[in-house]
């Protein structure tokens, strides 16, 4: 099983972090060998919500933890 990362500043715009998720769905898709299809991207999006909603939860906790600091 493979693992992937992305480094981000934890104060990084919502636009910022969807650009650098949809670098690591690119890679997954690619790693599967599975083409992306623009004409039917439902399965890509998918992807991208559930990673940026992973990142979004990473920085939270993140600035939580280091609140108290």
């Amino acid at each position: 099983r493979m693992k992937t990362f992305i480094f981000l500043n934890p104060y990084s715009k919502p636009g910022v972090i969807a650009h650098e998720c949809k670098h690591l769905v690119n890679t997954i898709f690619q790693w599967s060998g599975v083409k992306i299809n623009t004409s039917n991207d439902e399965s890509e999006c998918y992807y991208l919500e559930k990673i940026v909603d992973l990142a979004h939860n990473a920085i939270s906790y993140y600035k939580k933890i280091n609140q108290k600091k």
